[in-house]
């Protein structure tokens, strides 16, 4: 893995532990986390929300879109983003660590456990040999969140000409200030989500 897949799902796994994690618990966070499996193109989704994790390292002034439609959500659902701001660090978080402590959390079931170790597998988030990568530490800058709505900075499948496909590009992240969100907006669309089922 390269030092930027890394960098990647510990940005994903910072989401899942700080943000998701609190609101549905474990076994509800590992159904929502998607990407890659199934060919679903956005990290985490809920039956009315879904979120694209996007990380980079300090000063980040712009994030990658990977795919054309990474940004676009399900007809009906609220599209998020949550945007994690790294630095290496002597001390801080590491792939290998937060993964550790995801898997000994006080309480949880063996098989809750094992569901979730499955998981970090399937993203390669388990990989020891990352030529010290998966130990790297990181001060987490900032973990901003953003609802993509009308006006936000986005290239949308339906616009785009025939025979155009695969399409990488990057936007600003001052182009998106004025989609920023507090946390508790994120946090709020999730446990409605929940309440709802």
């Amino acid at each position: 893995m390269t030092a930027a897949e890394v960098r990647g799902i510990l940005g994903e796994l910072i989401v899942a532990r700080d943000v998701i994690e609190p609101e549905l618990g474990t076994a509800a966070l590992i159904e929502a986390w998607r990407a890659p499996d199934d060919d679903h193109i956005h990290d985490f989704v809920g039956a009315t929300w879904e979120l694209e994790v996007k990380t980079a390292i300090t000063p980040a002034t712009h994030f990658h879109v990977s795919a054309e439609g990474q940004l676009e959500p399900a007809a009906t659902n609220r599209m998020f983003l949550a945007a994690v701001e790294l630095e290496p660090a002597s001390e801080g978080t590491s792939l290998s660590g937060i993964v550790e402590q995801m898997l000994s959390r006080p309480g949880a079931t063996d098989d809750l456990t094992e569901a979730l170790r499955n998981a970090f597998i399937r993203r390669g988030a388990m990989v020891r040999t990352t030529g010290g990568e998966a130990v790297q530490q990181y001060r987490v800058v900032a973990v901003e969140q953003f609802e993509v709505r009308d006006g936000f900075p986005l290239l949308l499948r339906k616009t785009m000409p025939g025979g155009v496909s695969s399409l990488r590009y990057q936007v600003s992240f001052s182009a998106c200030k004025l989609h920023k969100i507090d946390r508790g907006v994120l946090s709020n669309a999730i446990t409605n989500q929940e309440n709802a089922q």
